[in-house]
């Protein structure tokens, strides 16, 4: 667990009221703060599925007209939240398509020893060039790259949906939560 310094209100007046205080405060902190950073956009994603979780926790209770709807709601949010969050996307995509070719990046030697791609055509720019699973196959680069690059665009088209889902939700429903 993380420590922190946290400077006590003055209308907290007992114990208990203080370590409440203490105990929201460092759950905020371990599941959100903690690995804050500004200028990266999945700390927003972050901030906002922890808000929305605390929240949806609360209003299932039955604070609100619609609780099981707005619920729901918020549950939805959340877990587009979370895949956006993790972005794993291409990743998935990617693996598949992998599996699909048998094949695999890999760093290969140059004949000279040295470490390199020797291909232009299978390589990136860190050096890694696309290499048969099973010794002596064979890869048929063209569609490799080209399902590559489908890949590369369904993951988008998946990263939209989602975020499409999120901020079309909130700009419906949020201001409808607490009625």
């Amino acid at each position: 667990m993380r420590k922190m310094t946290i400077t006590v209100p003055k209308n907290i007046k007992t114990r208990r009221e203080e370590r409440e205080l203490r105990r929201l405060t460092q759950d905020y902190v371990d599941e959100v703060l903690y690995d804050d950073i500004d200028w990266d956009w999945s700390s927003l994603v972050a901030l906002m599925r922890y808000k929305i979780g605390r929240m949806r926790k609360c209003l299932r209770t039955g604070l609100s007209v619609d609780a099981a709807r707005n619920s729901r709601d918020m549950k939805k949010v959340e877990e587009a939240l979370k895949r956006l969050e993790d972005d794993d996307y291409f990743h998935d995509l990617a693996k598949k398509v992998r599996k699909k070719h048998q094949a695999r990046m890999d760093f290969v030697k140059k004949p000279d020893g040295k470490s390199g791609a020797t291909s232009s055509i299978a390589t990136t720019c860190w050096g890694l060039e696309v290499v048969p699973v099973k010794k002596g196959g064979k890869v048929n680069l063209k569609a490799y790259n080209r399902d590559f690059r489908a890949a590369d665009r369904k993951s988008e088209r998946l990263i939209n949906a989602d975020m499409d889902l999120v901020f079309d939700t909130l700009k419906d429903r949020m201001r409808h939560w607490w009625e």
